[in-house]
């Protein structure tokens, strides 16, 4: 019995005295370049004061193709970010009460008004690179907020009762202006 208490005892002495050693060890920092470019947000959406844009990356055998994947890949997220913006904005409307902002007319008008914006963006950045496999295209396409603003009062055209209400929202100015 005391021959396991003893063997017990050394063993612990010896974890402790290992796991309390001072030496240390360099660990070597692998440096690697990034594949992104410097304009390229890699969460996707940014915002400022006067537009919104989007970026994307995408892949193909030749770096034309490459570029205008990312540049459609970046247009239709842009445009699905801004939309549930736009909801955000009918929701915050329809719990202060509105009526309106939860018929079938309204929500066609909203969503028309906003699709647009996939084919108004801009492509401000594009760029391609060589890859082991193909290409990597990369693009960046943006909207500004006032260009944005006209789009959805005219996305509303015949529905003036339905743009006053959902454009002069509160939530709405804050998101465009």
């Amino acid at each position: 019995m005391n021959r396991i208490y003893l063997t017990l005892a050394v063993l612990t002495l010896l974890l402790i005295a290992a796991c309390s050693s001072t030496q240390t060890t360099a660990v070597k920092e692998k440096v690697v370049a990034s594949i992104y470019p410097t304009w390229y947000q890699q969460s996707g959406f940014e915002a400022d004061s006067s537009s919104f844009a989007m970026s994307a990356t995408a892949v193909a055998s030749d770096s034309v193709t490459a570029i205008k994947r990312a540049e459609t890949e970046s247009r239709m997220l842009l445009e699905s970010y801004i939309s549930k913006e736009m909801e955000k904005v009918r929701s915050t409307l329809e719990r202060a009460g509105s009526k309106s902002v939860s018929k079938a007319d309204f929500i066609l008008a909203l969503r028309n008004a906003h699709v647009a914006v996939e084919k108004e963006a801009q492509a401000q950045f594009q760029l391609s690179t060589k890859t082991e496999l193909g290409y990597r295209g990369f693009a960046r396409v943006d909207i500004t907020k006032d260009k944005l603003d006209e789009l959805m009062e005219k996305g509303f055209a015949g529905k003036s009762a339905y743009w006053k209400e959902f454009g002069g929202s509160e939530a709405y100015q804050a998101l465009v202006k």
